[in-house]
């Protein structure tokens, strides 16, 4: 993306010093303002950006599926799409899909998420890099507790 914002600063759009983030809402999150300068970004011939977004925001469009069977044929078909594009970096996550399918399609039989889990290690990583280490776990252990409201204060 680098590349074709380089471009793109070179091109005469009043606005170009933002563009950079347009590429990065989805177009049901833009305003009306926004959406207008996306729309003539897409119509810049001279992109190849333009294209990777209609794929990106396509892809979008997997976990609308409710059978897995469904979403199979939907991913094929988008994968053929990318091959057409010729846009290596798209090419190499339709592979990288199709490498982990298994586990994609996973989420249409158990709609369940990691996020959360994630967002509880993420926590738990910014209060030890806060904190610079720890002598030992039992510390460590405290503060997690402590600062995730988990820590029953009052001795009994």
């Amino acid at each position: 993306m680098e590349r074709h914002w380089n471009l793109c600063t070179f091109l005469d759009y009043p606005w170009q010093r933002r563009a950079r983030q347009l590429w990065l809402y989805g177009f049901d999150r833009l305003d009306r303002k926004r959406r207008r300068q996306l729309r003539e970004l897409l119509l810049a011939p001279e992109l190849k950006t333009g294209l990777t977004w209609a794929l990106k925001e396509q892809l979008r469009g997997l976990w609308q599926y409710r059978r897995p069977s469904a979403a199979r044929t939907f991913l094929d078909g988008w994968c053929e799409r990318v091959e057409a594009s010729g846009l290596k970096p798209l090419i190499k996550v339709a592979k990288m899909i199709f490498t982990h399918i298994e586990g994609v399609l996973a989420w249409f039989w158990h709609p369940i998420s990691n996020g959360p889990a994630e967002g509880v290690n993420s926590a738990i990583q910014a209060l030890k890099s806060v904190a610079r280490g720890y002598r030992n776990f039992a510390n460590f252990r405290i503060a997690i507790l402590f600062h995730h409201g988990k820590l029953d204060l009052i001795p009994h």
